[in-house]
């Protein structure tokens, strides 16, 4: 039978206290530390949060926007396209025909196929913004460099340079402008950015016609 000091014990260790009424040092009961209870701590903001409670969308962003979209990437888009419609003339300028004649239009995408690549790994490394500066800078140095090409191979060569900055002028502006906007307006700047460039694409067929 349990004594009515002692609190309740497995059946192995009753035997000793029916024998011995003192207890045991080793069995008399601790007090358990009353703990508080601990506050939940709150998850830090992610980037998009934070954009949303302090930034929001201001002047800044749609300046960035109105330059990279109408401006930008419609440059962009007649420095690229124009050279499609006018591959006739380039062949009877330089005096070629059939492949080499289309290696006109499908030079400058060669060229941003490697340069995609290779902007965007500077981009994460050095920034958006200097990516942006650096290739609009090369794409329109070179672009003027391809209008006083001598021979055929050497120009060439320059639309697939030009096609090589294009694509970091396109990947980082894109990626600079959206990562500045709120998530809930960030839809409505990439529509706007992809109409500009659709825009310009009817006006250099009206343009070339």
């Amino acid at each position: 039978r349990r004594l009515p000091f002692l609190p309740a014990r497995p059946p192995a260790l009753q035997w000793r206290v029916v024998l011995c009424s003192p207890v045991l040092p080793w069995e008399v009961p601790t007090q358990r530390r009353q703990t508080r209870p601990r506050k939940k701590r709150t998850p830090p903001a992610t980037v998009d949060e934070q954009l949303e409670q302090t930034w929001g969308t201001g002047k800044y962003q749609w300046l960035l926007l109105l330059m990279m979209g109408p401006g930008v990437w419609t440059a962009e888009a007649f420095h690229l396209m124009v050279i499609t419609y006018i591959e006739d003339d380039i062949g009877r300028t330089f005096g070629v025909t059939g492949f080499l004649q289309s290696l006109a239009g499908s030079s400058a995408f060669m060229g941003a196929m490697i340069g995609a690549y290779v902007w965007s790994c500077v981009a994460d490394r050095q920034g958006r913004r200097v990516v942006v500066w650096i290739t609009l800078a090369g794409s329109n140095v070179l672009g003027c460099c391809t209008a006083t090409a001598q021979t055929y191979w050497v120009f060439l060569v320059l639309r697939a340079c030009v096609g090589f900055f294009f694509a970091g002028t396109v990947l980082a502006g894109y990626g600079l402008t959206i990562e500045f906007f709120p998530p809930r307006r960030r839809g409505l700047a990439t529509i706007v950015i992809n109409c500009a460039w659709a825009v310009m694409l009817i006006a250099v067929t009206g343009l070339c016609y």
